[in-house]
């Protein structure tokens, strides 16, 4: 997906090795590249060490974001090596779901078309966290709405 900001990717990695050489591949536009990891992807901690270590990544070139399950976090839990050495470099956010129901009529009162809806769950995921910020972000790009 691309937008104004970023060039924001979700994939799925079969191994560590597959995901770094991505995370080492430049964006095509002048704007960083977010890889989203999904969790589907058997990651662990280590992935995540030696992502930091790329150029492209330290630079802010390549963003990427690690999404978890419960597997992932026992993973975390088993390696306290690399949780107190990479921990405080890392961003933690813990996501909550939005009610589709929820969601529908935040949409509605902000007067973006009601066919957004599926688009923007399926962007977000859902999550508070990602919705929230995107539904602000179209907002303030709807100059002469009334955004109460």
């Amino acid at each position: 997906m691309k937008d104004k900001l970023v060039d924001l990717e979700l994939k799925t990695f079969q191994t560590k090795k597959e995901m770094l050489d991505d995370a080492k591949r430049a964006s095509k536009a002048p704007r960083p590249r977010v890889v989203v990891v999904s969790s589907k992807t058997a990651w662990r901690p280590d992935w995540v060490v030696e992502a930091e270590r790329i150029g492209r990544v330290r630079k802010g070139e390549v963003r990427l974001v690690f999404i978890g399950d419960p597997v992932h976090a026992g993973e975390w839990s088993k390696d306290r090596t690399v949780l107190h050495r990479v921990l405080p470099q890392i961003k933690i956010v813990k996501l909550r779901p939005l009610a589709r129901s929820y969601l529908g009529n935040r949409i509605e009162s902000l007067q973006i078309p009601g066919e957004l809806l599926d688009r923007i769950l399926q962007v977000t995921g859902g999550w508070s966290e990602t919705a929230g910020p995107l539904l602000s972000r179209i907002t303030q790009g709807c100059p002469g709405k009334n955004h109460t």
